[in-house]
Protein backbone atom coordinates (compact mmCIF):
# COMPACT_ATOMS: atom_id res chain seq x y z
CA UNK A 1 0.00 0.00 0.00
CA UNK A 2 1.08 3.31 -0.83
CA UNK A 3 0.79 6.36 1.05
CA UNK A 4 0.37 10.09 -0.18
CA UNK A 5 0.53 12.68 2.40
CA UNK A 6 -1.02 15.87 1.23
CA UNK A 7 -0.31 18.05 4.09
CA UNK A 8 2.22 18.13 6.79
CA UNK A 9 0.18 17.74 9.73
CA UNK A 10 -0.14 14.86 13.00
CA UNK A 11 -2.24 12.54 9.56
CA UNK A 12 1.37 11.79 8.50
CA UNK A 13 2.43 10.40 11.80
CA UNK A 14 -1.13 8.66 12.31
CA UNK A 15 -0.60 6.80 8.79
CA UNK A 16 2.81 5.81 10.04
CA UNK A 17 1.50 4.00 13.27
CA UNK A 18 -1.16 2.36 11.64
CA UNK A 19 0.68 1.26 8.72
CA UNK A 20 3.51 -0.32 11.22
CA UNK A 21 0.84 -2.10 13.25
CA UNK A 22 -0.81 -3.23 10.48
CA UNK A 23 2.49 -4.62 8.84
CA UNK A 24 3.62 -6.16 12.12
CA UNK A 25 0.34 -9.03 12.17
CA UNK A 26 1.93 -10.37 8.62
CA UNK A 27 5.76 -10.74 10.47
CA UNK A 28 7.48 -13.23 12.30
CA UNK A 29 8.55 -12.11 15.53
CA UNK A 30 12.07 -10.31 15.43
CA UNK A 31 14.70 -11.78 14.00
CA UNK A 32 17.44 -12.70 16.94
CA UNK A 33 20.12 -14.40 15.16
CA UNK A 34 23.87 -13.17 15.77
CA UNK A 35 24.50 -10.11 13.96
CA UNK A 36 27.97 -10.07 14.44
CA UNK A 37 30.33 -12.29 12.32
CA UNK A 38 33.65 -13.33 13.21
CA UNK A 39 34.52 -13.23 9.33
CA UNK A 40 36.18 -9.65 9.91
CA UNK A 41 38.89 -7.92 11.75
CA UNK A 42 36.37 -5.55 13.26
CA UNK A 43 33.09 -7.86 14.20
CA UNK A 44 36.44 -10.14 15.90
CA UNK A 45 36.96 -6.97 18.24
CA UNK A 46 33.30 -6.10 18.58
CA UNK A 47 32.96 -9.86 19.86
CA UNK A 48 35.71 -9.99 22.22
CA UNK A 49 35.05 -6.28 23.71
CA UNK A 50 31.16 -7.62 24.05
CA UNK A 51 32.26 -10.87 25.78
CA UNK A 52 34.91 -9.07 28.18
CA UNK A 53 32.50 -6.52 29.11
CA UNK A 54 29.99 -9.11 29.82
CA UNK A 55 32.60 -11.24 31.93
CA UNK A 56 32.64 -7.98 34.13
CA UNK A 57 35.76 -6.51 33.30
CA UNK A 58 35.44 -2.74 31.64
CA UNK A 59 38.95 -2.11 31.82
CA UNK A 60 40.18 -4.60 29.75
CA UNK A 61 37.72 -4.07 27.49
CA UNK A 62 38.37 -0.67 27.18
CA UNK A 63 42.04 -1.66 26.63
CA UNK A 64 41.13 -3.92 23.97
CA UNK A 65 39.76 -0.98 21.84
CA UNK A 66 42.30 1.86 22.86
CA UNK A 67 44.99 -0.54 21.67
CA UNK A 68 43.07 -0.56 18.61
CA UNK A 69 43.06 2.86 18.06
CA UNK A 70 47.28 2.96 18.72
CA UNK A 71 48.13 0.73 16.69
CA UNK A 72 46.23 3.01 13.89
CA UNK A 73 43.15 2.16 13.33
CA UNK A 74 40.96 5.51 12.74
CA UNK A 75 38.73 6.64 15.59
CA UNK A 76 35.74 6.54 12.72
CA UNK A 77 36.45 2.88 11.84
CA UNK A 78 36.23 2.02 15.43
CA UNK A 79 32.66 3.67 16.33
CA UNK A 80 30.91 2.86 13.03
CA UNK A 81 32.13 -0.71 12.65
CA UNK A 82 33.10 -2.09 15.88
CA UNK A 83 31.10 -0.20 18.77
CA UNK A 84 28.17 0.44 17.30
CA UNK A 85 27.62 -2.77 16.06
CA UNK A 86 28.37 -4.68 19.03
CA UNK A 87 25.56 -2.24 20.54
CA UNK A 88 22.87 -3.54 18.17
CA UNK A 89 24.07 -6.95 18.46
CA UNK A 90 23.80 -6.25 23.14
CA UNK A 91 20.37 -5.20 21.89
CA UNK A 92 19.27 -8.38 19.67
CA UNK A 93 20.79 -10.63 23.28
CA UNK A 94 18.17 -8.74 25.15
CA UNK A 95 15.45 -9.14 22.50
CA UNK A 96 16.20 -12.76 22.67
CA UNK A 97 16.54 -13.04 26.32
CA UNK A 98 20.12 -13.94 26.56
CA UNK A 99 21.20 -11.39 28.88
CA UNK A 100 19.17 -9.38 31.60
CA UNK A 101 18.52 -5.27 31.37
CA UNK A 102 21.30 -4.96 34.80
CA UNK A 103 24.14 -6.69 31.85
CA UNK A 104 22.48 -4.45 28.59
CA UNK A 105 22.60 -1.25 30.82
CA UNK A 106 26.24 -2.52 31.88
CA UNK A 107 27.61 -2.76 28.40
CA UNK A 108 25.77 0.71 26.87
CA UNK A 109 27.15 2.52 29.92
CA UNK A 110 30.64 1.08 29.15
CA UNK A 111 30.18 1.89 25.16
CA UNK A 112 29.40 5.67 25.89
CA UNK A 113 32.86 5.59 28.89
CA UNK A 114 34.91 4.20 25.76
CA UNK A 115 34.00 6.95 23.40
CA UNK A 116 34.75 9.36 25.65
CA UNK A 117 38.16 8.07 26.05
CA UNK A 118 39.13 7.70 22.55
CA UNK A 119 37.60 10.82 21.74
CA UNK A 120 39.84 12.53 24.60
CA UNK A 121 42.76 11.39 23.51
CA UNK A 122 41.96 12.39 19.88
CA UNK A 123 43.61 14.58 17.67
CA UNK A 124 40.49 16.57 16.39
CA UNK A 125 40.39 19.16 12.99
CA UNK A 126 40.69 22.83 14.19
CA UNK A 127 37.28 24.38 15.35
CA UNK A 128 35.13 25.31 12.48
CA UNK A 129 33.72 28.01 14.30
CA UNK A 130 30.16 26.10 14.81
CA UNK A 131 28.05 25.04 17.50
CA UNK A 132 26.07 21.40 17.40
CA UNK A 133 23.53 20.38 19.77
CA UNK A 134 22.23 16.76 19.76
CA UNK A 135 19.47 15.28 21.63
CA UNK A 136 17.27 12.16 21.97
CA UNK A 137 13.35 13.33 21.95
CA UNK A 138 11.15 13.73 25.15
CA UNK A 139 10.59 9.41 25.23
CA UNK A 140 13.65 8.46 23.36
CA UNK A 141 15.60 6.53 25.67
CA UNK A 142 18.50 5.10 23.72
CA UNK A 143 21.26 7.19 23.33
CA UNK A 144 24.60 5.53 22.33
CA UNK A 145 23.80 6.53 18.53
CA UNK A 146 23.47 9.74 19.44
CA UNK A 147 26.02 9.78 21.27
CA UNK A 148 28.74 8.45 18.08
CA UNK A 149 27.38 11.46 16.28
CA UNK A 150 28.52 13.87 18.56
CA UNK A 151 31.55 12.14 18.20
CA UNK A 152 31.86 12.35 14.98
CA UNK A 153 31.58 16.41 15.02
CA UNK A 154 33.99 16.50 17.80
CA UNK A 155 36.69 15.18 15.99
CA UNK A 156 35.72 17.43 12.67
CA UNK A 157 36.09 20.21 14.44
CA UNK A 158 32.63 21.37 15.79
CA UNK A 159 32.02 22.58 19.37
CA UNK A 160 29.56 19.68 20.49
CA UNK A 161 26.94 19.84 22.82
CA UNK A 162 25.05 16.48 23.82
CA UNK A 163 21.98 16.74 26.08
CA UNK A 164 21.41 12.94 25.62
CA UNK A 165 18.17 10.89 26.62
CA UNK A 166 14.89 11.77 26.55
CA UNK A 167 15.31 15.39 27.02
CA UNK A 168 11.68 17.51 26.96
CA UNK A 169 10.99 19.79 24.16
CA UNK A 170 11.39 23.09 26.10
CA UNK A 171 15.03 22.26 27.08
CA UNK A 172 16.24 21.72 23.64
CA UNK A 173 14.99 24.92 22.63
CA UNK A 174 16.70 26.58 25.54
CA UNK A 175 19.48 24.79 24.87
CA UNK A 176 19.20 25.81 20.94
CA UNK A 177 19.30 29.37 22.10
CA UNK A 178 21.63 29.35 25.07
CA UNK A 179 24.78 27.49 23.01
CA UNK A 180 23.96 29.46 19.71
CA UNK A 181 23.50 26.34 18.21
CA UNK A 182 23.93 26.34 14.05
CA UNK A 183 23.28 22.85 13.94
CA UNK A 184 20.63 20.69 16.14
CA UNK A 185 20.53 16.76 15.47
CA UNK A 186 17.48 14.60 16.66
CA UNK A 187 17.23 11.29 17.53
CA UNK A 188 13.95 8.81 17.53
CA UNK A 189 13.69 5.57 18.04
CA UNK A 190 10.41 4.78 17.98
CA UNK A 191 7.19 5.77 15.68
CA UNK A 192 5.36 6.81 18.61
CA UNK A 193 8.19 9.54 18.99
CA UNK A 194 7.41 11.23 15.45
CA UNK A 195 4.62 14.05 17.01
CA UNK A 196 6.87 14.78 19.36
CA UNK A 197 10.00 15.18 16.60
CA UNK A 198 7.82 17.73 14.90
CA UNK A 199 6.40 19.07 17.95
CA UNK A 200 10.19 19.91 19.48
CA UNK A 201 11.19 21.28 15.44
CA UNK A 202 8.09 23.61 15.50
CA UNK A 203 9.44 25.15 18.86
CA UNK A 204 12.69 25.42 17.58
CA UNK A 205 11.63 27.05 14.18
CA UNK A 206 9.89 29.65 16.71
CA UNK A 207 13.01 30.17 18.74
CA UNK A 208 15.04 33.36 17.96
CA UNK A 209 18.65 31.33 17.52
CA UNK A 210 16.26 28.22 16.26
CA UNK A 211 14.71 30.08 13.62
CA UNK A 212 18.09 29.84 11.80
CA UNK A 213 19.53 26.79 13.05
CA UNK A 214 19.72 23.78 10.58
CA UNK A 215 18.09 20.57 12.20
CA UNK A 216 18.51 17.10 11.09
CA UNK A 217 17.12 13.92 12.60
CA UNK A 218 18.05 10.28 12.49
CA UNK A 219 17.39 7.01 14.38
CA UNK A 220 15.25 3.68 14.16
CA UNK A 221 11.84 5.87 14.07
CA UNK A 222 12.45 6.55 10.66
CA UNK A 223 13.65 3.23 9.48
CA UNK A 224 11.70 2.68 6.01
CA UNK A 225 10.17 6.02 6.47
CA UNK A 226 13.33 8.32 5.63
CA UNK A 227 11.14 10.98 3.56
CA UNK A 228 9.15 11.71 6.46
CA UNK A 229 12.02 14.34 8.35
CA UNK A 230 10.94 17.06 5.79
CA UNK A 231 7.10 16.76 6.20
CA UNK A 232 7.99 17.24 9.68
CA UNK A 233 10.27 20.01 9.50
CA UNK A 234 13.73 19.03 9.58
CA UNK A 235 16.25 19.79 7.05
CA UNK A 236 17.48 16.19 6.25
CA UNK A 237 17.77 12.41 7.27
CA UNK A 238 21.11 11.34 8.31
CA UNK A 239 21.48 7.39 8.57
CA UNK A 240 24.70 7.62 10.30
CA UNK A 241 27.13 9.36 11.86
CA UNK A 242 29.33 9.66 8.68
CA UNK A 243 26.15 11.18 7.54
CA UNK A 244 25.74 13.20 10.04
CA UNK A 245 28.79 15.00 9.57
CA UNK A 246 28.80 15.48 6.05
CA UNK A 247 25.02 16.66 5.86
CA UNK A 248 25.85 19.12 8.48
CA UNK A 249 28.15 20.71 6.60
CA UNK A 250 26.45 20.74 3.08
CA UNK A 251 23.90 22.39 5.53
CA UNK A 252 25.97 24.89 7.37
CA UNK A 253 28.24 25.41 5.17
CA UNK A 254 27.23 24.35 2.04
CA UNK A 255 29.86 21.83 1.30
CA UNK A 256 30.25 18.05 2.19
CA UNK A 257 33.06 16.65 4.53
CA UNK A 258 34.84 15.11 1.85
CA UNK A 259 35.54 18.28 0.06
CA UNK A 260 36.64 20.63 3.02
CA UNK A 261 40.38 21.13 3.85
CA UNK A 262 40.88 18.77 6.14
CA UNK A 263 39.19 15.25 6.56
CA UNK A 264 37.93 13.72 9.49
CA UNK A 265 40.88 13.64 11.89
CA UNK A 266 42.34 9.67 12.81
CA UNK A 267 43.65 9.23 16.60
CA UNK A 268 47.03 10.00 17.71
CA UNK A 269 49.08 6.94 19.87
CA UNK A 270 47.08 6.04 22.95
CA UNK A 271 49.58 4.05 24.40
CA UNK A 272 50.59 6.57 26.87
CA UNK A 273 47.09 6.41 28.72
CA UNK A 274 46.64 2.70 29.06
CA UNK A 275 47.55 3.84 32.75
CA UNK A 276 45.22 6.77 33.13
CA UNK A 277 41.92 7.65 34.59
CA UNK A 278 39.58 6.66 31.62
CA UNK A 279 36.60 8.29 32.89
CA UNK A 280 36.32 11.74 30.47
CA UNK A 281 34.47 13.71 29.25
CA UNK A 282 33.72 13.67 25.61
CA UNK A 283 35.89 16.67 24.56
CA UNK A 284 38.75 17.09 22.06
CA UNK A 285 42.11 18.00 23.59
CA UNK A 286 45.04 18.59 21.40
CA UNK A 287 48.37 16.46 21.26
CA UNK A 288 50.22 18.11 24.11
CA UNK A 289 53.37 15.36 23.19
Amino acid sequence: TTYIYTRLDSSAASVVYKRQALDSFDKAPGDTSVILSPMTPESLLASRYLLTVLEGDRRRASRLILDAADEGRPIQEILLRVLLPAQVEIGRMWQADEINVAEEHFVSETTKTVMAQLISYADCAPSNGRTMLAASVAGNQIEIGLYAVACFFELDGWQTINLGANVPTAEIVQAVDSFEADLLGLSASQSTQLQTVRKTIDAVRSSPRGSNAKIIVGGFAFAGFEHLPRRLGADGFARDPADAVNLGARLVFGTTQATREKPLSSTRALSNVHGANRETAVTCQPSSQ
